[in-house]
């Protein structure tokens, strides 16, 4: 009987991954998920044909990605048949997903509401770029003429940086 051979026991050694490896392996992970949740979708959903319109960003782009003409532009072909989902409109533009500019800002900012209720901080606050551009361009003309802040009016300056946002608004409690 030829003598038994001796199993040396080996220490397992984790090397250190570089942040390259750590990213490349998260990027591989979340093609697996998007893929693996598409072929979910693709396989038989109830709300197929109302698809990618309940489905995360990066799902819905890959769908639309992989879409045919017709699936891309069906929204279009709604609208040009229905009119707006929401209001039945026909004269508006469609703005996206079947609904008039109107109906879609409204359903769009309804949906950000929500979304910052249940997770604060995950959504951004909407802010006019006008706005910031305004009050940001008021602040540096108080800091530029220091001697000159006393004849500053601020109520004046806080009209004309909020008027644009007040018209924007009143114009849109108008069309609802």
């Amino acid at each position: 009987m030829p003598p038994k051979k001796m199993i040396e026991a080996v220490r397992p050694q984790v090397l250190p991954r570089s942040q390259d490896q750590i990213e490349q392996g998260y990027k591989q992970m979340i093609a697996r998920l998007v893929e693996e949740r598409i072929a979910e979708v693709l396989a038989g959903s109830q709300a197929q044909d109302l698809e990618p319109f309940f489905q995360p960003k990066d799902v819905s782009d890959e769908m639309k990605r992989r879409a045919t003409v017709t699936d891309n532009r069906k929204w279009v072909y709604y609208y040009e048949t229905w009119g707006c989902l929401i209001c039945d409109d026909r004269k508006a533009g469609h703005r996206g997903l079947g609904m008039c500019h109107t109906c879609f800002n409204r359903t769009r900012n309804r949906i950000l509401e929500i979304k910052r209720e249940h997770a604060p901080g995950e959504v951004p606050e909407i802010r006019s770029k006008q706005n910031v551009d305004l009050a940001r361009n008021a602040l540096s003309q108080t800091k530029q003429l220091p001697d000159e802040v006393g004849r500053l009016d601020p109520e004046r300056m806080a009209r004309e940086a909020l008027m644009p946002s007040l018209k924007k608004l009143a114009r849109k409690r108008k069309t609802e």
